[in-house]
């Protein structure tokens, strides 16, 4: 779950993968796809929650390229960056926000989204 508003409750389901994966539409649509659709929905259901998202988290430990030395600060960021979880979430900035608690503006070092200052506008 990954958190309740004046909404309901709201569910989101991370299938962690060995590989790189992303969320393709087509194969969705296709019926090719459908694992984490069927996830979600049966989680849903059982839960009586609203869902939120669907997505991957990669468990192989990233390789780093950089032309020049980086701080650990850099590396840091740029391992995250590869973390960073693929997939669909619910266009709504408070569920996100629930998702991703440190998020205000800006880029989501988590999840595939980005929020512009006015919180109107993605």
């Amino acid at each position: 779950m990954c958190g309740k508003s004046e909404e309901g409750k709201f569910i989101r389901v991370i299938d962690y993968k060995s590989s790189s994966k992303d969320i393709d539409l087509n194969e969705m649509l296709a019926g090719t796809a459908i694992q984490l659709i069927t996830y979600i929905d049966k989680m849903s259901e059982k839960e009586n929650a609203l869902p939120a998202g669907i997505l991957y988290f990669n468990l192989i430990d990233p390789i780093i390229k950089s032309s020049k030395n980086l701080t650990d600060e850099e590396l840091e960021e740029k391992i995250k960056k590869e973390f960073r979880m693929q997939g669909l979430v619910l266009a709504d900035v408070n569920i996100i926000k629930m998702m991703d608690k440190t998020l205000e503006t800006g880029g989501s070092k988590i999840l595939p989204v980005s929020l512009n200052v006015n919180r109107n506008n993605w």
